[in-house]
C-alpha cells in the first residue's frame, strides 16, 4: 500500500518528475511511497511528502480524498493502491528537492493547471482523481 498528497495552490496542483534512474523513470506524479509497518496512511502520506520535498505538514492539514490503484507496466494491481490526501496551501511552496532526504527521487517539481498536465503523460488513474478537484476547461 502507498500514500500521498494532491498540493493545491489556487486551481494549480504540484507534481514531481521521477529521475530517470528512479521506479517510475521519468514519469510525473504526486509526491507518494510506501506505507511502513505500522502507519496510518495520513501518517505515510505526510513523512513522504516530507522526504520527498522537505515540506512539513501535520495530520490536520491534509484530507483523505479516495484510492487509486497503483499501475505497473500499465496494469492495475489486485492489492495495491494508492491512499490519496489533498491539501489547499495559501502559498505556493516549492520543493526543496537539495535538502530533501529522499530529494534524489525527483529530478524537478512543478505546479500545474489539469489542462496544462494534458502533454504529460499522467497516468489515468492520478488524471482521473486530479479531474474531479480541478476545473477541466
Amino acid at each position: 500500500m502507498y500514500s500521498g498528497v494532491i498540493l493545491k495552490y489556487r486551481d494549480k496542483f504540484l507534481l514531481c518528475k521521477r529521475n530517470e534512474n528512479q521506479s517510475h523513470a521519468n514519469q510525473w506524479f504526486i509526491p507518494t511511497g510506501k506505507i511502513e509497518r505500522g502507519e496510518t496512511p495520513r501518517e505515510a502520506a505526510i513523512r513522504e511528502l516530507y522526504e520527498e520535498t522537505d515540506f512539513e505538514l501535520t495530520e490536520n492539514d491534509i484530507d483523505f480524498i479516495g484510492t487509486i490503484p497503483v499501475l505497473e507496466n500499465g496494469v492495475k494491481s489486485d492489492k495495491d493502491f494508492i491512499y490519496v490526501f489533498i491539501s489547499e496551501l495559501s502559498d505556493e511552496i516549492l520543493p526543496d528537492l537539495d535538502a530533501a532526504s529522499d530529494g534524489h527521487e525527483h529530478s524537478k517539481c512543478g505546479y500545474f493547471t489539469f489542462k496544462e498536465t494534458k502533454t504529460l503523460g499522467l497516468e489515468s488513474n492520478l488524471q482521473t482523481i486530479l479531474k474531479k478537484y480541478f476545473s477541466v476547461s
